[in-house]
């Protein structure tokens, strides 16, 4: 007979830990699956964790100095379903 420790122990090696997309959704209500605006079927490319890659990517996108940032109204949709190549 196992303990109670032993039994969940077993039981959390047997279940796949939460993808980000499942903690998002779960914790944000956040739905990383379905387009907010078109409400196709998207899809996770690429999952960026290292931070020296991230800080690269978010200065690459910052605008120069003096600008504004470039926003997008909310009815443009930029997934890849509407706009083929696009990602």
């Amino acid at each position: 007979m196992t303990s109670p420790a032993e039994s969940s122990v077993t039981r959390r090696a047997a279940t796949a830990p939460m993808s980000l997309a499942e903690r998002l959704k779960g914790v944000f209500e956040i739905d990383t699956s379905v387009c907010p605006f078109c409400s196709d079927t998207l899809r996770v490319i690429a999952d960026v964790t290292d931070p020296d890659a991230i800080q690269t990517i978010l200065k690459q996108r910052a605008p120069p100095d003096n600008t504004r940032p470039q926003t997008r109204l909310p009815s443009e949709c930029q997934c890849e379903a509407t706009n083929p190549g696009s990602v």
